[in-house]
This record gives C-alpha cells, sequence and structure tokens, in this order.
C-alpha cells in the first residue's frame, strides 16, 4: 500500500479546503477519500461581515441572528468566532477566485436572509457559489 503524507476524509468544501492549504505548505501527496461533496455544491449564498457593506453591520448582529435563527441552541462561542472571522472567509474565497454578484459600479450586492436583521448575504447571478467553489478547488488540486 502505497504511503501518503496526508489522508483527507471527504469531498466537500472543508476537505477539498484542506487539501488546498496542505499543497500551499509543499504537502502534495494526498489522498482524498470519501463518496460524492455533500452538501456543498448546494450552497446559493454565504454570510459575511465587510466593510463594504452599507447596512451598519457588525459582528454582534450577525451572531446575534445566528442564534436566533437557531432558536437559540447554537454554541454561541463558535457562532461568535464564525461572525468575527467572516471577513477573512471572504477574503480566502475571493483570493481562490469565487465570484459574487456586483451591481452596475462594481459593488458587492447583499441580500437579506429571514431571520437575519441585516443584509449580509452574498451570491451569484449565474449559479451555485458552491458548485464553484468544488470546481476551483477541485482545479487547484488537479494543478
Amino acid at each position: 500500500m502505497k504511503g501518503y503524507q496526508a489522508i483527507i476524509v471527504g469531498r466537500g468544501l472543508a476537505a477539498l479546503t484542506a487539501a488546498v492549504r496542505l499543497t500551499e505548505l509543499g504537502i502534495t501527496d494526498i489522498l482524498l477519500t470519501g463518496p460524492g461533496h455533500g452538501g456543498t455544491p448546494s450552497i446559493a449564498a454565504i454570510n459575511f461581515v465587510l466593510p463594504e457593506n452599507s447596512h451598519n453591520d457588525t459582528p454582534m448582529d450577525y451572531a446575534e441572528d445566528m442564534i436566533e435563527a437557531g432558536y437559540g441552541i447554537g454554541d454561541r462561542e463558535l457562532v461568535w468566532d464564525m461572525a468575527c472571522r467572516s471577513a477573512d472567509a471572504y477574503a480566502l474565497l475571493t483570493r481562490m477566485g469565487v465570484r459574487f454578484a456586483r451591481d452596475g459600479d462594481g459593488k458587492l450586492i447583499f441580500r437579506r436572509l429571514s431571520g437575519h436583521r441585516r443584509a449580509r448575504s452574498l451570491c451569484q447571478t449565474d449559479g451555485l457559489i458552491g458548485e464553484q467553489m468544488v470546481h476551483i478547488l477541485e482545479e487547484q488540486l488537479a494543478q
């Protein structure tokens, strides 16, 4: 049996992202194993708290909306961490080449999801973001 530098179980967003990051670190002998891509291709939109959002959004508002939308059963510490790091996630996705919908002036189009007080959701107008993420990550791994 062949030895690998890393074995990643799964083929969804987290697994593909981990594999790309490992290749960036010089680890190229990677085994990705597992069925399909999970729910990743179905991701239609992602929420971010970004400075260019004109809706006066804050990580605190985002975290509170997520906890309320989850009927209060979410892990508050994890939700707070996710809200605070959402701009970092946006930066990573754009660095990878993920495109988000923009208006005629080139500004991001923020949408408000049900259960959220602020518009902070970004999507695409020509497909699902999840499909694009899987495609981009698989292309990066193929190189």
